[in-house]
């Protein structure tokens, strides 16, 4: 487990560590779900492919045929998904959708998870963009607003 989350803090630059120790809760949140995207690919690619295909769409359900896709579409380039049992593929899939909960990425309403695009303080957007801006994809942000952030840097 501390290895795990060596690797991932090591993930980070010195201004984002600081805001993991010192922030405030939501940019706390914001840092940890910030080294979660850069430590798996696969994390960061259903965030910014699914989620921010969804936003874009104003289609602001996620269903497990969204997450179901989602893998298949993968599995010529990661055969390993495929191997996974059934067990291990629904433990993948929940803590995936509990990191985007905690993230403030998705929220239980009605019996639906709705997605959302958190707000993130300028501190954190900045830590983002000193690093790589494209890591805002992670984040919900359109390639528009993160070409827009780019610009103005």
């Amino acid at each position: 487990m501390e290895r795990e989350i060596r690797t991932r803090l090591e993930l980070l630059t010195k201004d984002q560590i600081a805001l993991l120790a010192g922030g405030t809760s939501e940019e706390r949140a914001a840092m940890a779900w910030l080294a979660a995207t850069k430590y798996a690919a696969l994390v960061r690619e259903f965030a910014a492919d699914v989620l921010r295909g969804k936003l874009a769409d104003f289609d602001l359900v996620l269903r497990p045929s969204d997450y179901n896709n989602f893998i298949a579409a993968r599995l010529p380039s990661h055969p390993e998904l495929g191997e996974l049992t059934e067990s291990s593929s629904r433990k993948v899939r929940n803590v995936l959708l509990l990191m985007l909960m905690e993230a403030g990425m998705i929220r239980e309403e009605n019996g639906e998870r709705r997605i959302t695009r958190p707000i993130q303080t300028q501190r954190v957007i900045d830590s983002i963009v000193a690093d790589d801006a494209q890591y805002l994809a992670g984040f919900l942000w359109s390639d528009e607003e993160i070409a827009a952030i780019r610009k103005g840097k």
